[in-house]
This record gives structure tokens, sequence and C-alpha cells, in this order.
């Protein structure tokens, strides 16, 4: 079974320090990865994390800052692909 990848991900509420992230909700989903980066390539995490809900609010973030992030659906041991990364910039 192919596990599809979160749908609809949108940043919204912009702070200096963070924002929220949501999705459209899988009804088989156990968690959700959330992965938050500096880079488009995802390889300088600060958010690797995951979660129940189909929503989050990202904290603890640096301001004026411009953040890459993404989310995966986790069903028990199967995974998606992670969804397209949304591009998001914190407030000064």
């Amino acid at each position: 079974m192919i596990v599809p990848a979160p749908a609809d991900l949108a940043a919204s509420n912009e702070t200096n320090s963070g924002f929220d992230l949501d999705w459209t909700a899988d009804a088989q989903a156990t968690d959700y990865l959330i992965e938050v980066a500096l880079d488009s390539a995802f390889t300088q995490h600060v958010v690797y994390q995951t979660v129940q809900t189909n929503t989050h609010t990202v904290t603890g973030l640096n301001a004026d800052t411009e953040y890459f992030a993404r989310v995966a659906t986790l069903r028990g041991y199967m995974f998606s692909p992670p969804c397209a990364a949304v591009t998001v910039q914190t407030l000064p």
C-alpha cells in the first residue's frame, strides 16, 4: 500500500519566532512528521518531530528568517513521501 503525501500544506500566523502549519487530514494517519529547515534541500533541520493532528504551531525560530516546511504522513510503520514544501518568512 502506498501512503499518500499530505495535501494542501499551508503556513499562516507568522510571528517573529514561529508560524502555524496546517494540511488536509488523513483519516488513516497515526502521526505526521514535520520538518522545518533553513534550506530547501532539508539538510539544515531546525524542527524534526512527529505530531498526531493536522495542525501544528512551530515555535522557537529566529526573527526575519526564511524557513522551508514540509510534512509526511505516518500510518503505523509505513510513511508517505513528504509533501511539497512551503516557504515561510518569520517577522522581524
